[in-house]
């Protein structure tokens, strides 16, 4: 008969039974942490994964692909910035329940005024706060500057992007919905090779700027610099929206196909039971 075995990550919850080539499988793929408790039918206590027998030698093995699983495992985004260099943002993410949602709006007032009279203007922000509790009961608190829809008690994740620790994609495990957070910094460094083509046209509109001063409306050459500039000028516009809406759009669907693959890590990891 096999024996049959318990297991609990946070002392409060226990997940069983399971056999012991269950235990020994989790335990060589990372779904069993070293440091998780197990209890065998008929024993005196809890020991951990580490200290028991068979699943003592691969201690380090289950580590590293626990730590390869939820945070390395995750496929990189990679661009080339404004000077041609080729870059990486490499991700990793953080999941719990959301045990706290609040949602306000902030306001703010300004203006001026001279002695003609005074101007005054608003502006109206969403500041989403919310809190999650992992496994270990460990408490994390995320600011988005976006009214996003979550229920309390709902399983999240949020993924962020290295090097700037900065939210990129909020997924609702329960409902399997993904909430892009559209971000200034790594948006600015994605589409930064938009700049380069948006700043050689720039500098050939004012090459032809410079021409049309000099030699002034005579034609045939001050008439070609004038509207050589002209198009030059609305061109570098043009290919600046075309390339930062490519580039941004590009990392949008990578974030989504890293959101679909924590998706079906967390699931995995659920209909385990750990």
């Amino acid at each position: 008969m096999n024996s049959r075995w318990f297991i609990t990550r946070d002392g409060k919850h226990t997940h069983g039974p399971f056999t012991e080539e269950q235990l020994l499988h989790w335990a060589q793929s990372g779904k069993l942490l070293p440091t998780d408790l197990v209890w065998k039918e008929g024993s005196d206590s809890w020991v951990p994964v580490m200290d028991l027998g068979n699943l003592k030698q691969n201690k380090q093995t289950a580590t590293a692909a626990y730590v390869q699983m939820h945070e390395y495992s995750l496929p990189d985004y990679v661009y080339t910035d404004f000077w041609g260099n080729v870059k990486t943002i490499s991700f990793y993410y953080v999941h719990g329940t959301l045990v706290k949602y609040t949602t306000q709006i902030y306001t703010s007032v300004y203006g001026g005024g001279n002695s003609k009279g005074f101007s005054i203007n608003t502006k109206h922000q969403n500041v989403v706060d919310m809190w999650i509790c992992d496994h270990n009961n460990k408490e994390f608190h995320f600011r988005i500057f976006q009214d996003i829809p979550l229920r309390e008690g709902h399983k999240v994740a949020f993924l962020l992007a290295q090097p700037y620790d900065v939210t990129c994609l909020l997924i609702d495990i329960d409902t399997k919905e993904m909430f892009y957070i559209s971000n200034n910094d790594v948006l600015g460094e994605v589409c930064s090779k938009a700049n380069r083509s948006f700043l050689i046209f720039l500098v050939f509109t004012i090459y032809l700027i410079i021409e049309v001063i000099n030699r002034g409306l005579q034609p045939p050459v001050g008439c070609y610099a004038l509207f050589g500039g002209i198009i030059s000028f609305f061109t570098s516009f043009i290919l600046y929206s075309v390339y930062s809406a490519l580039y941004t759009n590009n990392f949008y669907n990578h974030c989504l196909k890293i959101g679909d693959i924590i998706i079906d890590q967390l699931s995995t990891s659920a209909a385990s039971g750990i």
